[in-house]
């Protein structure tokens, strides 16, 4: 497959309509086969995790968030209308998020 026309299709579905220039194909092949080999299993995580999610997200839909985060410790926060892209696109509400989570937490603050 032709890396750039990937990119672009992942990027439309995350909701990013920013061209991107100027990829590194070589950094991208590294980064996409050193992700698939990470094991990103959440039902392992036993610390208060907050998760941002878009409730329009082609990527990972809400049902595959919540079949694998552990009910006991995470602390999911959805956006009505954003996709996968949700930090780029909404960092404003992204931000509030944390900082609210944090403060629930008595973290720092």
């Amino acid at each position: 497959k032709d890396p750039e026309d990937s990119l672009k299709k992942f990027m439309e579905k995350c909701g990013e309509t920013k061209k991107i220039k100027n990829i590194n194909t070589m950094l991208l092949e590294q980064d996409l086969k050193m992700l698939s080999n990470m094991d990103v299993s959440l039902s392992k995580k036993r610390i208060k995790t907050l998760f941002l999610h878009g409730l329009n997200d082609e990527i990972v839909p809400y049902a595959t968030l919540l079949a694998q985060c552990p009910q006991d410790t995470a602390c999911i926060r959805t956006h009505p209308t954003a996709p996968h892209a949700l930090g780029s696109l909404e960092a404003r509400w992204c931000a509030d998020q944390i900082m609210d989570f944090l403060k629930d937490q008595h973290h720092f603050f």
